[in-house]
């Protein structure tokens, strides 16, 4: 038997609207064909990311599903670091909150610290961590908590514990996109922007109708808006309706029209947005699934749900970045320099460090 060293290629996700199965597969794949070791080094390169991902590597010693799980915790909070960079563009003109008090826990976020030092992440899992389990129950939804409590078979305090982070930095998340929406509808009508705004209209079309979607897009997000969605309640009600049905739900859910879609399909044809039409466009089960071999109950469920909800909360976010970029002629104030705009999981992996290969020993049998 030989050993010789070879690399496998990573892909590099280059949309706006990641699936990112490649990416998943290919970490599956490295870990179960050569040995989780190798991919292990990619911690050190992901610091503080993903932020969202927390573990129990004692209770659940499962290196495919916590990588599953990292990989995931990317694809949902890579936008997060734009939208931090779009807020201290933002404060130049009018200042945008950075900190946010999450209130279920009531622990305070600096966001800009969240992603930058490693160790404040830390920080803030000692403080969630001590809040109590009749808190953290507090903060999963019920759909969530249905398939991990033991109410459909499964009960798994430590995926419990990990879902629970989860919506802890996705509610961060969500507030921080307030403070940063909020603060635009304010930068929108200050005199600083009054004169780019007058040369907008005085475009020809399409501008006028970029400017018109850059104007409407905090009443979408901001106390109820179009884009403000109750994923959880939206898929309670399809699993009761699935039930009662006697369908299947997941392979139901997968070919189910994405919330929202439809609603603003004007708005993103204008920017040149192509947004998938269902679940099944927006996450390939089979394809992540081709090299698993772990077949753990409801996580496929919990992943469905996770891929929806993330997609639906980070719509406006991405016709804002889209328009900007529409607009970057006339707005660079806006602008952050350094990063590309509309930033995409291929720039934030970038960003990371995240090799385009991975050197793996390959044992052949001599032969053969």
């Amino acid at each position: 038997m030989t050993t010789s060293t070879a690399p496998v290629k990573v892909p590099c996700p280059k949309v706006v609207v990641p699936t990112a199965d490649e990416l998943e597969k290919i970490i599956i794949f490295i870990g179960n064909q050569y040995g989780w070791e190798y991919i292990k080094p990619l911690e050190e390169l992901l610091g503080a990311f993903p932020l969202s991902h927390s573990w129990d590597g004692i209770t659940l010693d499962i290196p495919e599903l916590e990588w599953e799980n990292k990989i995931q915790a990317i694809i949902e909070e890579f936008k997060l670091y734009p939208l931090v960079k779009l807020a201290e563009v933002f404060s130049k003109i009018i200042k945008v909150p950075m900190v946010v008090v999450e209130p279920i826990t009531g622990i305070s976020v600096d966001v800009r610290l969240l992603i930058t030092d490693p160790d404040y992440k830390g920080q803030l899992l000692t403080q969630f961590q001590e809040a109590g389990d009749d808190i953290i129950d507090l903060l999963v939804p019920d759909f969530v908590l249905e398939n991990w409590d033991g109410t459909d078979g499964i009960d798994a305090p430590a995926i419990k514990m990990t879902k629970a982070w989860k919506e802890f930095v996705a509610k961060v998340k969500e507030l921080f996109k307030g403070n940063v929406f909020g603060t635009l509808a304010k930068i929108l009508e200050n005199e600083a922007l009054e004169a780019a705004i007058e040369t907008i209209e005085a475009l020809p079309d399409p501008f006028p109708d970029y400017l018109a979607l850059l104007l409407s897009l905090p009443g979408m997000v901001v106390n109820g808006g179009q884009l403000d969605f109750d994923t959880d309640k939206f898929l309670m009600g399809l699993k009761k309706q699935f039930k009662e049905a006697g369908k299947d739900f997941q392979t139901e859910l997968l070919t189910y029209p994405l919330p929202l879609v439809s609603e603003i399909a004007d708005s993103a044809e204008l920017v040149g947005l192509d947004l998938p039409k269902t679940l099944g466009d927006l996450i390939d089960l089979e394809e992540i699934g081709e090299f698993k071999k772990v077949d753990f109950p409801n996580w496929n469920i919990d992943k469905l749900r996770d891929r929806i909800d993330n997609f639906i909360k980070n719509l406006p976010q991405m016709l804002l970045e889209a328009v900007l970029e529409k607009l970057s002629k006339y707005l660079g104030m806006l602008i952050p320099s350094g990063i590309p705009i509309p930033f995409t999981l291929c720039s934030f992996l970038e960003f990371l460090g995240f090799p385009k290969e991975i050197s793996v020993s390959n044992l052949v049998l001599e032969g053969t």
